[in-house]
């Protein structure tokens, strides 16, 4: 299976766009380079860039992995990529470049970011997008799943 990020060109294209969104403010439900951005709309921006989507995401309260117990943003994934052929899940314990890493915080799955040479790139609460080192264990102590892309056919 080829997986979206293995092509060196393409892998090249995700780092320059990573750091374009690096300091991007924090913005609940809103997905703007520069603008404001949270997390799950900063990996969809991205993804559609090479042409993946178009995402349905509803809307979703700040605290909603709080209070209840439905995994709202694993099915949105599993649905709209998984699904459709345009994914898989690879080992927890060994991302590779272009790995879109779920965590769970509260009830549920309910923080994305991208892998990419042992940084994870990520739109941070109150903090915006960053670039947080991989062995960084105040982060990334949790539960974690990687969902590696797979290369669209032409």
């Amino acid at each position: 299976m080829n997986y979206l990020f293995d092509n060196k060109n393409k892998a090249e294209q995700l780092h320059a766009l990573l750091k374009e969104w690096l300091h991007t403010p924090y913005r609940h439900w809103c997905g703007v380079k520069r603008e404001g951005c949270d997390c799950i709309h900063f990996i969809i921006r991205i993804l559609e860039e090479f042409k993946y989507g178009p995402f349905h995401i509803p809307q979703y309260a700040r605290d909603w992995n709080r209070h209840n117990k439905e995994e709202l943003l694993l099915n949105e994934i599993t649905k709209q990529i998984i699904n459709k052929g345009s994914g898989t899940f690879g080992n927890k314990d060994t991302p590779v470049n272009g790995d879109i890493l779920l965590y769970k915080f509260g009830n549920t799955i309910s923080h994305v970011g991208f892998f990419f040479d042992a940084h994870v790139y990520q739109a941070i609460n109150s903090v915006g997008v960053e670039r947080i080192h991989w062995k960084d264990k105040t982060w990334f102590k949790r539960r974690r799943f990687n969902l590696r892309m797979v290369e669209q056919c032409q």
